[in-house]
């Protein structure tokens, strides 16, 4: 028997799924039919008994089964099944188990069950509370309850990742040049461009300008801006720093009085 299971859970609105990390990155644990994803619906074919996923969904008995519960979380919403009466926590925990005990038979016994779990971002303080009551119910200890958006950003930039602290007065080498027209939300910006208002402190920002020329071996003698566009682009603030030049909007107040 392991020590610890670690497990990534998403309890979705209408299927759920749960992953772990191995050798080879994050890897989805089918459930016992072979999917990849359980259908978040639970059937109460009796008082003490319960049936989670696909059979539940083409359950021909309605009334005792109930989906969409997640929409419920943090309310006080309460159902009744041959007599006992459930929660929406409950009826989640009921899923939560359902997912971790497909992951046991894939990956064996443990100990310990622990899970990242994902909630939309736009749950509140009781939805997440009662994330985490489902969890406890369903016996897992939880190392975070993590947003969807966030879970996503992780996963799609290479995970979370501790990075040193950069050298005081220097940013981060860049892997390109940060021209003077690259914005700070371009997925190209290096990043001690998009970290220029924390990261940056070899030099303190300029005054505001309308444009801001290039920089660099290459670089003009001349930083006039062009004559057609300084009167229809907005102030900017240049922070330059030894490894780039990152253009920024200017606060509104230097805005005001660039204007």
């Amino acid at each position: 028997m392991g020590e610890e299971l670690v497990l990534g859970i998403d309890l979705g609105t209408t299927c759920s799924a749960v992953a772990t990390v191995d050798s080879g990155g994050v890897a989805v644990i089918r459930n016992r039919l072979g999917e990849l994803t359980t259908p978040s619906v639970v059937h109460f074919a009796a008082a003490d008994t319960a049936v989670v996923g696909a059979a539940a969904q083409h359950s021909a008995d309605p009334d005792n089964t109930v989906a969409l519960i997640k929409r419920r979380m943090g309310t006080e919403f309460e159902l009744e099944f041959h007599g006992v009466r459930h929660t929406p926590e409950s009826v989640s925990a009921l899923i939560l188990r359902s997912l971790v005990d497909d992951a046991v038979a894939e990956l064996g016994p443990h100990r310990t069950v622990r899970a990242v779990i994902t909630v939309p971002a736009y749950f509140g303080i009781r939805e997440r509370e009662a994330t985490l009551q489902a969890a406890h119910l369903a016996g897992i200890e939880v190392l975070e309850v993590l947003s969807e958006p966030i879970a996503a950003a992780l996963h799609y930039t290479g995970g979370y990742r501790r990075e040193p602290p950069d050298a005081p007065g220097t940013c981060a080498a860049a892997p390109a040049p940060c021209s003077s027209t690259t914005s700070v939300a371009a997925p190209s910006t290096p990043r001690c461009c998009a970290r220029a208002l924390t990261a940056c402190t070899s030099s303190p920002p300029t005054a505001t300008a309308d444009w801001a020329g290039p920089t660099g071996t290459n670089a003009s003698a001349s930083t006039s801006p062009p004559p057609s566009s300084a009167s229809s682009r907005p102030p900017t603030r240049t922070t330059r720093s030894s490894a780039c030049t990152c253009r920024m909007p200017a606060s509104r107040s230097n805005a005001s009085s660039a204007r």
